[in-house]
């Protein structure tokens, strides 16, 4: 479950879907790198160096002969080597740097000022000492960004949608695009959850979206990674839909389980 911080502090402050946003988060960059793209970067990293040092990568020393007039001293080629193998290994470094982000821009671990820093506009809200508090739009959505650290660290970020539709079965679209977008990034989800707690509106498909909004029907989708659970939720209650995307430090989430886990043992 998501802190509940008054509903993430009322959705920010009960914001409306023409909010102006801080920054733009398009398309599917929700700000996690997946596994395929990490391991994509990390195997064909050390191919461009083997082939570079391998092949007969000095096809440019003609070239080189014709503007200087003279061939390459030996000494000038080891120069060259050592400058062609730095710059490679700068890139390296900075490509796999950028596939280490957990949610945004930001790894898990971070502390507060640290996530502050990797967001362009400073929080809306710096008021809760659990929370941080931001509004951005991701794929044409309004939505209210959150981190949530545990201890000073950054454990969880958060995706609240904040767009209204006078046609509650809309929002049920909207779970559907997001779902979409999420399993072309990380695959084929883990769990897949419709859930009824009242048979009432069940064989009435149009009336889905009232069935969400009292509470009768939820939706939970999820997908992981080898440092993150992504969960997905579309649940409601008093006639209010909320729209969440949960990002959660795997490591932590497991300790939390184990300890709840401990807690029951010691009443068995």
């Amino acid at each position: 479950n998501a802190p509940d911080s008054s509903g993430l502090q009322k959705d920010y402050n009960t914001s409306s879907p023409s909010m102006k946003p801080v920054a733009t988060t398009t398309g599917t960059n929700f700000g996690l790198q997946t596994k395929n793209s990490v391991k994509m970067r990390t195997i064909r990293t050390p191919f461009i160096i083997l082939t570079c040092l391998k092949t007969d990568f000095w096809i440019y020393l003609p070239c080189y002969s014709l503007v200087v007039g003279k061939p390459m001293s030996p000494m000038n080629k080891n120069k060259i080597t050592r400058l062609i193998l730095l710059v490679l290994i700068c890139y390296c470094s900075v490509s796999l740097g950028a596939a280490d982000f957990d949610f945004r821009k930001a790894r898990w671990g971070m502390s507060r000022a640290e996530v502050k820093a990797t967001e362009s506009e400073p929080p809306g809200d710096d008021t809760n000492p659990r929370l941080l508090l931001y509004k951005d739009n991701l794929d044409e959505f309004s939505v209210v960004v959150a981190y949530d650290f545990l201890d000073g660290k950054l454990t969880e970020g958060i995706y609240s949608l904040q767009d209204k539709h006078s046609n509650l079965n809309d929002h049920l679209e909207d779970y559907k695009r997001f779902k979409t977008l999420l399993t072309k990034k990380y695959g084929p989800s883990k769990e897949n959850d419709e859930t009824w707690s009242q048979n009432r509106y069940k064989d009435t498909p149009e009336k889905y979206g009232l069935a969400i909004s009292l509470g009768h029907l939820k939706y939970r989708t999820t997908w992981e990674t080898d440092r993150t659970q992504i969960a997905m939720v579309l649940k409601g209650e008093n006639s209010e839909i909320r729209h969440l995307i949960f990002y959660k430090e795997r490591a932590t989430e497991k300790k939390r389980v184990e300890e709840i886990e401990k807690k029951a043992l010691k009443k068995l």
